[in-house]
């Protein structure tokens, strides 16, 4: 798609942090594969652990935390790992086609966090597991039959949602918008006759929190309007509609690395690329934004519980 402040980030910005030896254990747990429109090269992405990046859109190779072993994707069907027996469940859903992506990287310290607060993890990688966003008759053979058998992909897909209590949902702003993988999972899997339809929905008590890298400047006046935009599609159109007990829109702008706003003839402005200490300030206080929405979650599921 082109350019746009609300399209955001290419690739990790390259900032050092100490790098853990090992990441933690967490699952794909693919399920049954479908027809894939994905690209040749999501297409053929192994399920073994994740590699770090070997450059950035500046061509440095300095890794962040977490880059050098990333966690290890379990065989499918192992079950979510992480957080020892009886642990909580959390599933985190990454929607970027770049493995080397900010919002990756934003994906990886989540399941960190989640998993050092106790969490067993589910991370659900939409174009490493080949998910195919096309809804077809066998994802959604009976309209009126709430109790209708779904396709094996999104029955798997409705497993693996109704057993998380918090959903962390990470994507980049396209169009003030999901990306349209991330449209097509919900979609499928959060139906009729599952995640809504019913007079007590299944997924009654979840609590989500989505968070969405924009590439537009923070200061920008979009930004206010691209806020309302997406907590009214994401909290009221989607999770309270569908009966989580709790969702909030984390909206992280400054992504990219060249400040992009709107003038007021509508135009693009794409200001200097920072660099040096500025981009290392830069990118930790992102980090920190990010954190603090993960954290906020976290605060509120011990609240509830």
């Amino acid at each position: 798609m082109p350019k746009s402040p609300t399209a955001s980030d290419t690739t990790r910005p390259s900032i050092a942090h100490p790098t853990p030896a090992t990441g933690p254990t967490i699952t794909h747990n693919t399920p049954t594969p479908g027809p894939t429109a994905e690209s040749a090269a999501a297409a053929t992405a192994s399920n073994a652990a994740r590699t770090a990046p070997t450059g950035s859109s500046t061509g440095a190779t300095t890794p962040h935390a977490g880059d050098a072993a990333g966690p290890d994707i379990l065989p499918s069907g192992a079950g979510p790992t992480g957080g020892g027996s009886g642990a909580r469940r959390a599933m985190v859903v990454l929607a970027h086609h770049r493995a080397d992506s900010l919002s990756a990287h934003i994906a990886a310290r989540t399941v960190d966090r989640l998993t050092t607060a106790g969490y067993a993890i589910d991370y659900l990688d939409l174009y490493r597991e080949n998910f195919d966003p096309r809804m077809t008759v066998a994802d959604q053979p009976d309209w009126d039959n709430r109790d209708k058998i779904y396709s094996p992909e999104t029955e798997a897909h409705m497993r693996r949602l109704l057993a998380a209590e918090v959903v962390v949902v990470v994507f980049p702003v396209y169009w003030q918008s999901v990306p349209a993988i991330l449209k097509g999972w919900i979609d499928n899997v959060w139906n009729y006759g599952f995640a809504y339809g019913r007079s007590k929905p299944r997924l009654a008590g979840k609590r989500v929190l989505w968070l969405g890298l924009a590439g537009a400047a923070a200061d920008d006046e979009i930004i206010a309007g691209m806020q309302q935009v997406l907590e009214a599609q994401l909290n009221e159109g989607i999770a309270y509609y569908s009966g989580f007990a709790d969702s909030h829109v984390g909206l992280l702008p400054d992504a990219e690395e060249q400040p992009q706003s709107i003038d007021p003839e509508g135009n693009l402005v794409i200001g200097e690329a920072i660099s040096g200490e500025a981009r290392t300030a830069h990118y930790a206080a992102f980090e920190a934004k990010a954190d603090g929405f993960v954290d906020a979650l976290l605060t509120a599921s011990r609240v509830a519980a």
